[in-house]
């Protein structure tokens, strides 16, 4: 998929329409990348209507996976970093829960 701009005039004429619309985008940040910058703005958009972030996080668990893979090797380290720290923060929030 590159998005050269004959080819996606070429696109254009062959009524290929979805994909002269996203090969620039894809392009330019990826697959990956592109699907986070769609789909964040949506699991924000459900978080405020909700008040719960329920459904962000099944929209994380189900695209963070396959968005971990294309980050950089660093990323994965951070990731892994945060998991831990927030393990271990709802470890302690559940604890103090449990003695109150």
């Amino acid at each position: 998929m590159n998005a050269l701009p004959l080819d996606t005039v070429d696109e254009w004429l062959n009524f290929e329409v979805w994909e002269a619309l996203t090969d620039p985008f894809v392009g330019a940040v990826g697959e990956a990348m592109l699907a986070l910058l769609v789909l964040g703005p949506i699991a924000y958009g459900y978080y405020t209507y909700q008040d719960s972030g329920v459904m962000p996080l099944i929209l994380l668990v189900l695209i963070g996976g396959s968005t971990l893979v294309y980050a950089p090797a660093g990323v994965g380290s951070a990731v892994i970093a945060l998991a831990v720290l927030t393990v271990a923060g709802l470890g302690y929030w559940l604890l103090q829960a449990a003695r109150s």
